[in-house]
């Protein structure tokens, strides 16, 4: 009993060891905005996309400081990355231009959050489609990615909320199918599931009158997706993300 109470500890040490050797934690690894684009005159004043990320302090001491470097970058044609701010200053998009260069962000206080902030221009005329932008954030001890999407299409934003009842997709995590439900009201018409890269990896028909359908995965590779969910006249009604165990 003594032994078995003993290796217990142990386990218990070596794990919050393990935890508490993380220098931070993002806020979200994965963040996705909807958008029908904007008239550009004043890009990042008034009409960019803007993410607000953060990278928090997990260290109970000062952070004295944290590297960031985009590691992907793919837009539709006609948009553009106006602005990327992070602890130490916002730097202008002009200043991204692969290869990317390694960026050093300003120190973190014990308790505070470094910025991860990118805004992305996406012009009403320019290409309707979805953006990635992917970052690679690190220190000595830890190392993450924060990937910001942008989805832009002919009619707007969604027209539902994410977590509006009218439309449920579950199990989710799943393994070899998605049940898709989508009330009649909403005019479903076609399904489509797009990868963390922004490539669309499936896409079939919402059958017509149906209110429930069901969504093959067994064929993804394990990982973040996200399944649209669009209307009749090709309007996003939703996008929902789930992962593929």
């Amino acid at each position: 009993m003594f032994k078995k109470l003993l290796l217990t500890a142990i386990l218990f040490a070596v794990s919050f060891t393990f935890v508490s050797a993380q220098d931070f934690v993002l806020v979200a690894d994965t963040m996705h905005k909807d958008t029908s684009g904007s008239a550009v005159t004043n890009p990042c004043a008034d009409h960019s996309v803007f993410f607000y990320n953060y990278v928090k302090n997990n260290t109970g001491a000062t952070l004295t400081e944290y590297k960031w470097k985009i590691i992907q970058k793919d837009f539709p044609f006609g948009w553009s990355l106006c602005q990327f701010c992070d602890n130490n200053l916002c730097r202008p998009g002009t200043d991204f231009s692969a290869p990317y260069a390694d960026i050093t962000a300003g120190s973190v206080n014990a308790g505070d959050s470094g910025l991860m902030e990118p805004a992305i221009t996406v012009p009403a005329d320019a290409d309707n489609g979805v953006g990635i932008l992917r970052v690679k954030i690190w220190t000595a001890n830890t190392t993450d990615t924060a990937t910001f999407i942008v989805n832009k299409t002919p009619t707007g934003i969604s027209k539902i909320a994410v977590n509006d009842a009218r439309v449920n997709v579950y199990p989710n995590p799943a393994n070899n199918a998605l049940l898709v439900y989508a009330e009649k009201s909403l005019n479903p018409a076609n399904i489509s599931i797009v990868s963390i890269t922004g490539q669309t990896v499936y896409s079939t028909v919402f059958n017509t009158g149906k209110e429930a359908a069901n969504v093959s995965i067994s064929s993804l590779t394990k990982g973040t997706y996200m399944i649209r969910l669009t209307d009749n006249k090709g309007q996003l009604i939703t996008a929902r993300k789930f992962i593929k165990e």
